[in-house]
């Protein structure tokens, strides 16, 4: 698939793909207005090739700046970008509307705690399950890990930030799974705060409009195969 973002930004994303949606997320939570574009993954349609900096498929990829007449023509005062983490950076800087970084250093420094441990641990242990047939319940001390490091309430930090972004990314992809194949998370009550934060995240309206119903089913699908 492909994202196309007219005016101020562009960009290329898959609808399975986490990290697209995580920068979707963050798009939209800084109030940078869009347009999106469905496109194959794997096409060499020229209007995905036009605003991809490479002419290949990285997922995702980003013009910012002025965009020519046509959307595959991005012009010389465009930027374009290639790495999640760079885009949601970068849109840190562009929002709008409410800051998507804790407002403290300490704020800050817990922030990327948390996305170190969702990316170094339960991202790993998730495709292990999915990409190897790995033990379902071996995701447990990472789901465990993460809550350890919540606050009594509210998200990661407190308030939204992008660690929200890229938690709600990969849990709405693994936690239904998890949920169903996994009896020790689904009877426990030792993972309720994070269960709640999991509630959080995908009950919150921005993610409501960037989530594809289908991603699951396709999820579940290919851990059984």
């Amino acid at each position: 698939m492909i994202l196309i973002f007219t005016q101020i930004c562009a960009i290329s994303a898959t609808q399975r793909c986490p990290w697209s949606h995580w920068v979707e997320l963050a798009l939209i939570e800084s109030g940078v207005e869009y347009k999106r574009l469905e496109v194959d993954r794997n096409s060499k349609h020229a209007r995905y090739i036009g605003v991809n900096p490479k002419g290949k498929a990285q997922i995702p990829t980003i013009i910012y700046g002025k965009l020519g007449s046509q959307s595959n023509n991005p012009s010389v005062q465009s930027l374009p970008l290639t790495n999640a983490t760079v885009i949601v950076e970068f849109l840190v800087n562009l929002s709008t509307t409410e800051p998507l970084l804790p407002a403290t250093p300490k704020g800050v420094q817990r922030m990327h705690r948390f996305i170190e441990e969702l990316t170094s641990n339960f991202i790993p242990n998730w495709n292990a399950i999915t990409s190897l047939g790995s033990n379902p319940t071996s995701i447990l001390p990472a789901i465990g890990a993460l809550q350890d490091l919540l606050p009594p309430d509210g998200y990661a930090v407190g308030q939204w930030s992008i660690a929200d972004g890229i938690a709600a990314a990969f849990l709405s992809r693994a936690i239904p799974f998890i949920n169903d194949g996994v009896g020790p998370y689904r009877e426990s009550e030792k993972y309720t705060r994070f269960k709640k934060y999991y509630l959080d995240l995908t009950s919150r309206e921005n993610f409501k409009r960037t989530f594809h119903e289908n991603v699951n089913a396709v999820v579940a699908l290919s851990s059984k195969l």
